[in-house]
């Protein structure tokens, strides 16, 4: 389907990019500190379903930022059970999820937040209380689009301004006067602290390092931000859809991309950042 636009009308569940929003919640509302560690064994039983980490074993005492370099699930698990899904709904849409963000252009989707009464349309069945774990991590029945994840990472490191995308800057005519200009549309201002958008960063800045999930992506002279994820198909027996979100330079980002490969297998880390980090050497004009 070569001439469906993906990047604003196809939607999955986001994987571990969602850790984002899931780290900027529960910052921001407290349920961690910044300085606070927690101990990940790799697994975690939420409300008596009992999830289980890709990377066996988990990081043992771990803090806020080495879990999301390394994207650990079973730290994301508790994160997800201290906020609950009330307050991790109200995050997810905060950020532009669930909702179009009114790009000029046609055929946008809003994606999806599971509600209870989603639930019980669709499956016939509430949500169980041991959801929100999986939505935490950005599996289950959430979804997002491209831009609405490459949104999410510019509001991360705009100090958690969200504003509408728009392609157009200015029209002019044939004389090369403004006839019109698009101005910053600002859509609100998401409710996170400093500090956790500074977590966030400090995470996302470390995917490249010893332990994080983009180790051996580095691009010499261009840190960069970034996040991976790999989303399960057909429940797990279908060939994973692949996720990297990023921006670049770490210190003074002045671009923010996100990357979906739909269903080509692998993981984040092997699919969709090599092509991010190609995008940013190309538009860095770095060797």
């Amino acid at each position: 389907q070569p001439l469906y636009d993906r990047a604003i009308g196809a939607a999955t569940p986001t994987g571990s990019t969602f850790k984002m929003v899931t780290g900027s919640a529960a910052l921001s509302s407290g349920v961690i500190g910044k300085d606070q560690v927690l101990y990940d064994s790799g697994a975690w039983d939420c409300h008596g379903q009992r999830f289980v980490d890709i990377a066996a074993g988990g990081l043992g005492t771990t803090d806020f930022v080495r879990a999301l370099a390394a994207s650990s699930d079973g730290y994301f698990y508790q994160l997800g059970d201290r906020l609950g899904h009330e307050r991790l709904r109200y995050y997810a849409l905060q950020f532009g999820l669930g909702a179009k963000l009114g790009i000029d252009l046609p055929g946008e989707y809003p994606g999806n937040w599971p509600t209870n009464a989603w639930s019980m349309k669709v499956y016939h069945l509430p949500l169980e209380p041991s959801d929100v774990c999986q939505l935490a991590i950005g599996q289950g029945a959430m979804q997002a689009t491209p831009l609405q994840m490459a949104n999410v990472a510019a509001t991360i490191v705009d100090g958690g301004t969200l504003y509408r995308p728009h392609l157009v800057e200015a029209i002019r005519d044939s004389s090369g006067s403004v006839v019109k200009r698009f101005d910053r549309d600002v859509i609100r201002r998401v409710p996170v602290t400093a500090e956790a958008l500074r977590e966030v960063r400090a995470g996302m800045d470390r995917v490249t390092d010893p332990g994080g999930t983009a180790y051996g992506l580095a691009i010499p002279g261009l840190p960069f931000g970034g996040k991976t994820g790999t989303v399960e198909t057909d429940g797990g027996n279908g060939p994973n859809t692949t996720w990297f979100v990023a921006y670049a330079p770490s210190k003074h980002p002045t671009i923010a991309l996100a990357i979906m490969a739909e269903r080509t297998g692998g993981y984040g880390a092997e699919v969709a950042a090599p092509i991010a980090r190609r995008i940013l050497m190309e538009y860095f004009h770095k060797k």
